[in-house]
């Protein structure tokens, strides 16, 4: 498979979301797929869900004799509700989001044993239902960071201590007044987003 046909298998592919696909060094061996996605909820064995908010992703790839071989994953969000800020949620199978809120590795363990190497069309679109599989679903034995029942049992914070959580917060909090309304209300920040779709998957 060709870079022009890899292209256009992820344009095909990706057509309705947000995203870029990008060959680096010399040779074009390399490739990293950058995905937006603006909500989606995950979901264990147990029926407990949650919703994510505004996940970057960077999908690496690495080009190898005519097949496109899927190397690394990771993330960021640009969006926590206030319980995911105050213990540092970000996605149940990557590292706490920090300060500065960088891109972290997901942990993969065997979620993508069959995607090593993409030649065509239905092997790209097979990878990307894998992925959005991985994404919706926490895997308990596949020990999360943090599991979101965790999250979803998190006694409230009063604004002042959710605010000086730690630096990324302040950021937040700024950020929202754009896309969401806020109201205080018996100490606790309530959201109500706007402008949030969930995503298809396939």
């Amino acid at each position: 498979m060709t870079r022009k046909e890899f292209n256009k298998i992820v344009k095909k592919t990706l057509y309705k979301y947000q995203y870029s696909c990008k060959f680096k060094n010399r040779d074009y061996n390399d490739v990293v797929i950058k995905l937006y996605i603006p909500f989606f909820k995950i979901k264990n064995v147990f029926g407990i869900s949650h919703p994510i908010y505004r996940m970057h992703l960077n999908i690496f790839f690495k080009k190898n004799n005519g097949s496109f071989k899927f190397c690394k994953l990771e993330g960021k969000r640009d969006l926590y509700t206030n319980k995911e800020a105050a213990i540092r949620y970000c996605h149940s199978h990557r590292t706490k989001i920090t300060d500065s809120n960088e891109f972290k590795d997901f942990c993969l363990g065997s979620a993508f044993f069959n995607c090593d190497n993409i030649k065509t069309e239905m092997q790209f679109k097979f990878f990307i239902s894998v992925l959005f599989n991985y994404l919706a679903c926490e895997d308990l034995d596949g020990v999360p960071y943090i599991k979101i029942q965790n999250i979803n049992n998190l006694n409230l914070y009063n604004l002042e201590s959710l605010y000086n959580t730690f630096s990324i917060n302040k950021e937040l909090i700024n950020k929202l007044i754009d896309f969401a309304d806020i109201s205080v209300k018996n100490s606790e920040i309530k959201l109500s987003f706007t402008n949030l779709k969930s995503v298809d998957f396939p």
